[in-house]
């Protein structure tokens, strides 16, 4: 069986290993049908490392959506129909973004993956 494996071990943006293996056929419909948003008000695209991981990501996916302002974001968000949105938040937003916004009304919403930004110490 042919799959494509996606590791995103070496992402900037991402510590932790993960493997997901998908049949080609199926990997490409998976991928016409979801959005990443990227949510972080203190974005600097300008920054290497954001430029690498925005790089990476594109390897994924061609379209990232890349949101400063929260309202815009979720204005963006509760549009979308068809597609699955996979979102990107930096922590603390994250926290206030789960816990304050209703975003459990929102069937499109597939993932949440709060960025940390300080150096994690757990070896």
């Amino acid at each position: 069986m042919n799959s494509i494996t996606t590791d995103i071990s070496e992402s900037p943006a991402i510590g932790k290993k993960v493997n997901t293996i998908l049949e080609p056929q199926r990997f490409q419909r998976f991928l016409q049908n979801f959005v990443l948003v990227w949510l972080d008000p203190s974005l600097d695209e300008s920054s290497d490392d954001v430029k690498n991981s925005i790089q990476y990501l594109r390897n994924i996916t061609t379209f990232i959506a890349i949101f400063t302002d929260v309202e815009q974001c979720v204005d963006y968000i509760s549009d979308i129909i068809d597609e699955h949105v996979f979102m990107i938040v930096a922590d603390p937003l994250g926290r206030h973004l789960i816990s304050d916004i209703e975003i459990h009304t929102w069937l499109q919403l597939d993932s949440i993956y709060v960025l940390h930004n300080k150096p994690s110490t757990q070896k």
